[in-house]
């Protein structure tokens, strides 16, 4: 079998090692991959009913089933290209000696695995915005081929602080601010208890000058709280632990540039997210591509294609996603603006 096969690339990708992402890998960590385009996604509003009491002999009462929300959404394709020419043929590649004796075939072979590599980071990128728009609660437009899709989960956990509150602010209080998010927006709500928060680099900065933060994490005796901030990578800094709260806290700085060319931070200024982790799914819709003569659909996470044009001479390697990142209950987390 040729290792332009889609087959074989297929196997390929799913032996390399995944990049890791912050926001898609905690939060949306559960994969789905479908058999057709569109996803019918549920999406509850939690509730925590009580079983009721019957007196004795009676057979029971019959209750309702809490409801949710069914979302036909078509999944966006995402599906960047890499053409190959006789002069990229030519040309040393990277950490090559200057000596190299590689025929065009085999450096043919060499660019296709790093193009496949550099292609799927592409799109893991494009899936690490996608998840910051959905936590952030955006009603999200994508325009392709003149086709809208619109993703929107009817969104509401959003706070937007009043002056004299914001944590910049003297006399605010950071703490017990998530105290009333975590205990009246997502336990209350919901009825899952956050383990996490997020926090924009300068959202941090304030966070720390806080006297009230202060006052709390100087009680060391009480352990209310541990701050101990460690870099993990990839923009990814721990802060410490607020017991009291039951959560982690984070630092997340990392950019993208969007379609105007301008460069933007997947977690905007001024942001706090605070959350459940591992509650949220990735469904991918399938894929189909015509290849020698034949039209074929696949169903997974990446579909590679490989076309050659021997009349202009040249290869293009195309790489598709159908990702849509989605939570389970869209009342289990919160966005905050505090500056």
């Amino acid at each position: 079998m040729s290792i332009y096969d889609t087959k074989t690339m297929l196997a390929a990708i799913s032996q390399k090692k995944p990049v890791f992402t912050f926001l898609r890998d905690t939060f949306f960590p559960n994969i789905k991959t479908l058999v057709t385009e569109e996803a019918e996604v549920d999406v509850k509003k939690g509730k925590r009913k009580l079983a009721p009491f019957v007196a004795p002999r009676v057979r029971g009462i019959v209750v309702a089933r809490d409801g949710f929300v069914t979302n036909k959404i078509m999944t966006p394709k995402v599906a960047p290209i890499r053409v190959l020419t006789a002069d990229d043929l030519k040309k040393r590649q990277l950490g090559e000696s200057v000596y190299s004796s590689k025929t065009p075939a085999q450096r043919a072979a060499q660019i296709l695995a790093e193009d496949l590599l550099d292609l799927d980071e592409q799109i893991t990128r494009r899936e690490e915005w996608f998840c910051a728009q959905v936590l952030q609660g955006e009603v999200i437009d994508i325009e392709t081929e003149g086709q809208i899709i619109t993703v929107d989960f009817n969104f509401t956990n959003k706070v937007d602080l009043e002056p004299g509150e914001r944590w910049n602010e003297v006399g605010s209080d950071p703490l017990a601010n998530m105290e009333a998010w975590r205990k009246d927006k997502i336990i209350k709500q919901s009825g899952k208890a956050p383990n996490i928060v997020i926090m924009a680099s300068d959202v941090v900065e304030e966070f720390l000058a806080n006297e009230e933060v202060q006052n709390i994490l100087d009680i060391q005796r009480l352990n209310m709280g541990v701050i101990e901030p460690t870099y993990k990578g990839d923009g990814v800094t721990f802060i410490g632990r607020i017991p009291k709260l039951g959560v982690e806290i984070y630092s997340y700085t990392e950019f993208y540039i969007d379609e105007d060319g301008e460069e933007k931070e997947l977690i905007p200024s001024g942001t706090v997210i605070m959350g459940s982790t591992g509650k949220g799914t990735r469904y991918y819709g399938s894929v189909t591509q015509k290849e020698n003569g034949a039209w074929v659909t696949y169903e997974g996470e990446r579909i590679p294609k490989y076309t050659p044009d021997d009349k202009n001479e040249i290869d293009e390697l195309r790489l598709v996603s159908r990702p849509l990142p989605a939570p389970d209950d869209v009342d289990s987390w919160v966005v905050a603006k505090v500056l």
